[in-house]
């Protein structure tokens, strides 16, 4: 096993994170997965099941001229064991597609697709070892391209192109293998778009073929016409649980919404945590809100709470502040606990917090430059640390393939 860092001794502050370019990939399932990128350019793909120790599972990776040919961009979990890489050829709009069934040890490429052209994204999700979704969309070109996959990826079949009913710019998640989501994170994309939260979800119920705009019964301590942005559902079989921020009267109540049925009828949770009320706030720009995703932000003033649920029933946020005065909220099943973020730098820029458990999170920080910092926590938000892998260069490689694992292909 490599280890990439020790973690600091508790207290340490953030504020000396290395200017290393680290991205995370996926958060769930008990796994991280993140990507560090060489001063070559060359990622390298690391995981971890405890969030102090990753070890390197590197699909191979074509090098020409001492450059590396694959950018591993998105991964997905479904257990420390079963999960997928996808990237990008960055000599062609092709995407790589590698799947493994023991942590990375070994890897078997699958049929990858096409993002239209250079500029463009890729992202996978899978809800099980058999279902899977990946959005394949270019900026220049205007393509858009949802598919499914009802056997582990070795085929896959085109369930929406662009333009579609719904937002091809948002992130999808599914409960089933015919209903899902279409939104962002509270507080920001993982796939570096900016801060497009709306006062809906897109949802589909016959496997992405078709959308239409879902909204939740509003709650009645809401003045009437506060806008409500909505987060992304979580599920764990049936249930599943939803989170939608109301910024109002110089504050942000939190409002979480539950489902028992895959998410085709949903209802106001109450308890100690309805609404959770965040310090802080927040200007909705209604033009942007009007425009839907084809937009930069949504909020014109402030910063929304970042949210994330590690499951249906237990779900964190962060207050966002100024160096030292970020807060952590962690509800499990109504039960609320907060606490200081006393080792975070400055988080009122645009903040993804994704969160794996009770216990263990990251958070990845944006700057206005477009440049960021990952942060991990594994003791419930106590203290923070500077996420910083080592950079694996492709230094003077001939023409081949490196890589940690091995592949069929």
């Amino acid at each position: 096993m490599t280890v990439l860092a020790a973690l600091p001794t508790a207290g340490a502050s953030a504020a000396s994170a290395p200017s290393v370019t680290t991205s995370v990939l996926y958060v769930g399932h008990g796994v991280g997965v993140i990507a560090a990128e060489s001063p070559s350019g060359c990622n390298a793909v690391f995981l971890t099941t405890d969030f102090t120790r990753w070890r390197n599972i590197s699909p191979p990776n074509k090098v020409v001229a001492g450059s590396c040919l694959y950018v591993w961009t998105s991964a997905s979990f479904v257990s420390s064991e079963v999960g997928w890489i996808l990237g990008r050829n960055e000599g062609s709009p092709a995407t790589n597609l590698e799947h493994t069934t023991n942590g990375g040890r070994t890897w078997v490429e699958e049929p990858g697709d096409s993002t239209g052209s250079n500029a463009g994204e890729e992202v996978i999700s899978f809800l099980s070892s058999s279902v899977g979704w990946r959005q394949q969309f270019s900026w220049s070109a205007n393509s858009y391209r949802l598919q499914r996959t009802i056997d582990g990826g070795a085929t896959w079949a085109t369930r929406a192109y662009y333009p579609r009913t719904g937002c091809p710019v948002l992130t999808d998640v599914f409960s089933s293998a015919s209903v899902g989501f279409a939104g962002s994170p509270l507080a920001g994309s993982t796939m570096g778009f900016g801060n497009v939260n709306l006062p809906y979800a897109w949802r589909t119920v016959n496997g992405g073929s078709t959308w239409s705009k879902m909204t939740l019964p509003h709650p009645s301590s809401m003045p009437r016409g506060a806008t409500g942005l909505y987060g992304l559902p979580v599920f764990a079989g049936r249930d599943g649980s939803l989170p939608v921020d109301y910024p109002v009267s110089g504050h942000q109540d939190l409002f979480f919404y539950g489902t028992v049925d895959f998410g085709l009828h949903w209802s106001l949770i109450m308890g100690a945590a309805s609404p959770l009320v965040v310090k802080g706030p927040v200007r909705v720009d209604g033009k942007a809100v009007r425009e839907g995703c084809y937009t930069d932000e949504t909020v014109s003033k402030g910063s929304l709470a970042s949210v994330s649920l590690a499951s249906p029933s237990t779900w964190w946020a962060l207050r966002p502040g100024p160096v030292g005065d970020s807060e952590r909220f962690l509800i499990q099943k109504g039960s609320v606990s907060r606490l200081a973020a006393r080792f975070l730098p400055d988080t009122t820029g645009r903040a993804v917090l994704q969160a794996d458990s009770p216990t263990r999170a990251v958070v990845t920080l944006w700057k206005g430059d477009g440049t960021y910092k990952v942060y991990v926590t594994v003791d419930g938000g106590a203290g923070w640390y500077p996420l910083a892998p080592p950079s694996v260069d492709a230094g003077d490689f001939s023409e081949g393939f490196i890589g940690g694992g091995i592949t069929n292909q």
